[in-house]
């Protein structure tokens, strides 16, 4: 009984050792980890030992738009349609990125892990658990560009067999998640004034505090009232200050 109250006291916290590479860790954590990853703290936690495989999962957030910019000026200027085919098909690329980046959210960043064994477990923090855990981190707020290049690769190979112009949509969706990255960070590091992003950015902090089985819009809820997962914000007599 003794020891019980002293891990309600501690929390979670203390299953893992702050001081030591927390990847090899999180196997350990079992069945606890779950409820650990969704408690947050704000301090610093080191992901590998060796200090160049740590440097590289760090990313400020400016070159993600130096990596991406170029790329997407550079896709859009070497296709051969016409401006309105390329206008109209960077549209629907951008629309399509804001349902893909709602399912990665919900699908596979917030895959079940109560009960989940030690690959997942891993492969979860690794891809969003992280997050979670330090969501006040600025170097570890968007998605490093050779991942995402990657993943974009991936993702290209069935369109470039079904669509007309593959290329455009590509850039389309990379406009899209180009917009999301930013505004993510905005979310967690800006003062925001405009009310949409305002909006978003207390919707976002009930996502990571309170409803972590809710709310994965980050740019918009839009998908979120369409699959029944919306997070429903209490309306505010006077404004937050960030």
């Amino acid at each position: 009984m003794r020891m019980k109250n002293l891990e309600l006291f501690m929390g979670v916290h203390h299953l893992v050792d702050w001081s030591k590479p927390m990847l090899a860790q999180i196997g350990s954590l079992k069945d606890k980890y779950s409820d650990w990853v969704n408690k947050p703290v704000d301090r610093p936690l080191r992901l590998f030992g060796p200090w160049y495989l740590e440097i590289l999962t760090k990313t400020p957030w400016w070159v993600v738009p130096s990596f991406w910019v170029p790329v997407i000026l550079y896709i859009l200027y070497n296709e051969t349609a016409d401006f309105q085919t390329k206008a109209i098909n960077t549209i629907i690329g951008a629309f399509i990125w804001t349902l893909l980046e709602y399912s990665l959210h919900r699908w596979v960043f917030h895959v079940e892990t109560r009960n989940a064994g030690r690959w997942l477990c891993t492969f979860h923090f690794l891809m969003h658990g992280l997050h979670h855990k330090t969501p006040f981190d600025p170097y570890r707020l968007v998605f490093p560009p050779f991942p995402a290049l990657i993943i974009a690769m991936i993702i290209y190979a069935p369109i470039s067999v079904i669509a007309t112009y593959p290329r455009v949509l590509l850039a389309g969706g990379l406009l899209g998640y180009l917009a999301y990255d930013m505004i993510h960070y905005y979310l967690h590091y800006g003062n925001p004034r405009l009310w949409h992003l305002y909006q978003m950015k207390r919707y976002h902090y009930q996502h990571h505090f309170v409803h972590h089985q809710l709310g994965f819009g980050i740019s918009s809820p839009l998908w979120d009232f369409i699959f029944g997962t919306p997070i429903h914000l209490r309306k505010l007599k006077y404004l937050l200050k960030w």
